[in-house]
């Protein structure tokens, strides 16, 4: 069954099981650390935790990876930014790519949507 038919028949289960995997990555990072991501179990656990966030709460983090520290918000070193235009309190906006992120839209993305174009 292709990945984009198990999130349609099942999206409860694949959104925990996403939310799983972003929780257990990000627990090494500062972001992770700073708001005890290695005590959360689930989404309740999830919003007592981590207040709602805009850019400038993640500003910090993401200054510090452009001057290259590694495991702010997502772990080991963001080499890529995508420039958005500025919206808010910033000029512009620097959006952080991870190589996972950079590796799933280039490459497994693609084949799982191709099916459906």
């Amino acid at each position: 069954m292709p990945h984009i038919a198990k999130w349609v028949l099942y999206p409860v289960a694949s959104q925990e099981q996403v939310f799983n995997h972003l929780i257990a990555s990000a627990k090494q990072t500062a972001w992770g650390k700073q708001y005890h991501y290695k005590s959360i179990e689930n989404i309740a656990d999830f919003q007592r935790q981590v207040p709602l966030s805009d850019y400038d709460r993640s500003k910090p983090f993401i200054n510090q990876m452009l001057n290259g520290e590694a495991n702010t918000l997502w772990p080991g070193e963001i080499r890529w930014f995508a420039k958005s235009s500025g919206t808010t309190s910033d000029k512009s906006k620097f959006i952080p790519i991870s190589s996972e992120n950079l590796k799933l839209a280039t490459t497994k993305l693609p084949s799982i949507l191709w099916p459906y174009t």
